[in-house]
């Protein structure tokens, strides 16, 4: 599977503080840009069975 997402191993305190075009792809649970935070709830979800 290849997907455009992504999860960052970035320190939040690290983390620049303007929004580039990639960070819109991160997977959190606080990141709704892109459908972003229902795919990282997916991935959960199929991680629990």
């Amino acid at each position: 599977m290849i997907s455009p997402y992504y999860f960052s191993v970035v320190p939040e305190r690290l983390k620049a503080s303007t929004e580039h075009d990639v960070n819109r792809m991160e997977l959190r649970p606080d990141n709704p840009k892109d459908g972003s935070d229902k795919f990282y709830r997916a991935i959960i979800e199929f991680a629990k069975h």
